[in-house]
């Protein structure tokens, strides 16, 4: 009843304001006596504004997305490992290999095709052991394989490449061969190579290296080198 009234008065106050002049209105008495017939209802003019009910509760979102309301998934129904109190193992890198000699090697290398010949500079730094080796080049290129001794003495050793270190090495005699003839050498066709390694009396160490690589572009590509050096740990 008060919230009527109240919107009754609003509606009374505009039209005061929009008389055209003070002395043409009523008294208050009579308007008073004649808001009824005057005023329509706001309560008939919108029928929400007067309504004491309470507004529909929102629905409910597990009606809404059954999904939001599904049971409960356990991590530990799923993967259990991660709920029995113990860690999984940490998978660790394997160690870098050691080795008990190490030899500095330097010299030049030859490279040879059907229509070009240069000789380049070339270092390979030869880690082994009684059985296996470990070599890098100038550039970082990094070679394993075995070795086997050859011959009584215990000083000479002919070196085998492991596949991966083949085939990176005939990679290497392309770069070589492709900078010599000045085209690509293309893809490779069959290789093999040689390293023999002979450990010397004043405590150093020579290598020689000869590698025979058939490519597509350039045809069969001879590569040799001699290489000598210091080397470390007692022999």
């Amino acid at each position: 009843m008060i919230r009527r009234l109240a919107l009754s008065l609003l509606a009374l106050s505009v039209l005061v304001l929009n008389a055209p002049s003070a002395h043409a209105l009523p008294g208050l008495g009579d308007i008073l006596d004649g808001i009824g017939d005057v005023l329509p209802d706001p309560c008939d003019l919108i029928p929400g504004l007067c309504d004491d009910d309470p507004p529909p509760p929102p629905e409910d979102p597990c009606v809404l997305n059954p999904l939001l309301c599904g049971p409960v998934v356990d991590i530990c129904d799923i993967a259990p490992s991660l709920c029995d109190g113990t860690l999984p193992p940490i998978v660790e890198d394997p160690p870098a290999p050691t080795f008990d000699h190490s030899a500095n090697l330097q010299g030049s290398a030859k490279v040879r095709g059907s229509d070009f010949a240069t000789v380049q500079p070339f270092s390979l730094t030869v880690s082994f052991d009684a059985s296996t080796f470990m070599a890098v080049d100038g550039e970082g290129h990094v070679y394993t394989g075995h070795l086997s001794p050859k011959g009584t003495q215990g000083t000479k050793f002919q070196l085998f490449l492991d596949d991966g270190s083949q085939s990176a090495f005939s990679d290497e005699v392309a770069g070589r061969a492709t900078d010599a003839s000045g085209r690509s050498a293309g893809s490779v066709l069959g290789s093999s190579t040689k390293l023999i390694l002979k450990l010397r009396p004043d405590g150093t160490a020579s290598l020689k290296t000869k590698a025979n690589v058939l490519f597509q572009g350039v045809g069969e590509v001879v590569f040799k080198a001699n290489l000598v050096g210091p080397v470390d740990g007692d022999i």
